[in-house]
């Protein structure tokens, strides 16, 4: 697997493109096109889901893009979510048929590696199965939608929101539940989060539990 590692705030068009490109490659299985995992962190930024209403979303598409929000509807499961710098955001392009992987199989995976990147920091998160992401107790740290092309290859992934301010959800309605309570790794900890350390460990989890 190749781990593709950005730095700085991308914008989430182009990390999407991107992941478009990896799925064909692994459909047409040119040149033995390898599985690819993004670890990035996007520009502000709002994705609907296949569950959106129309009421998740507090604020209209053409104030949001006024503040520099960027709005994209996308087939992933789930409804609205929000991206900004600060979050960090795992996209496994990965082929589940070639893995020998069922779908509940792989959200398992992709649950865990936060559960561990997490746990380095000594903070217990815990998944729901009634609002797919991860909890500390009644707060949510990080957020999971997924996609599966063909019965096969994957899109998409899971947010952690590590450094972020959450102020881009403040536009939304997340997961479409009123009140949610929202939280990150830095506020658990009590102090901001080196940003090359948690890339450097998340790409070691990455190639740990998917590599």
């Amino acid at each position: 697997m190749d781990i593709r590692v950005f730095d700085a705030p991308v914008p989430f068009q182009q990390i999407y493109q991107a992941q478009l490109e990896v799925m064909q490659g692994l459909l047409d299985d040119a040149n033995n096109a390898p599985e690819v995992t993004f670890i990035c962190q996007h520009e502000p930024t709002i994705t609907l889901g296949r569950r959106f209403e129309s009421q998740h979303l507090l604020i209209s598409r053409d104030e949001l893009t006024s503040q520099g929000v960027a709005v994209h509807e996308i087939n992933r499961g789930g409804s609205v979510t929000a991206h900004e710098p600060g979050q960090l955001v795992i996209y496994p392009i990965v082929s589940l048929k070639k893995r020998g992987l069922r779908v509940t199989e792989y959200v398992k995976k992709l649950l865990f590696i936060g559960e561990l990147l997490c746990g380095i920091f000594g903070i217990t998160v815990t998944p729901k199965e009634d609002n797919p992401g991860l909890w500390v107790g009644d707060r949510k740290i990080a957020s999971l939608g997924v996609e599966i092309k063909h019965h096969d290859i994957t899109l998409h992934g899971l947010a952690i929101n590590i450094n972020n301010t959450c102020d881009t959800f403040a536009h939304v309605m997340p997961c479409g539940i009123t009140d949610l309570k929202l939280t990150t790794l830095s506020r658990e900890v009590g102090y901001p989060l080196d940003w090359d350390m948690i890339l450097d460990q998340t790409r070691s989890i990455v190639i740990t539990s998917l590599g």
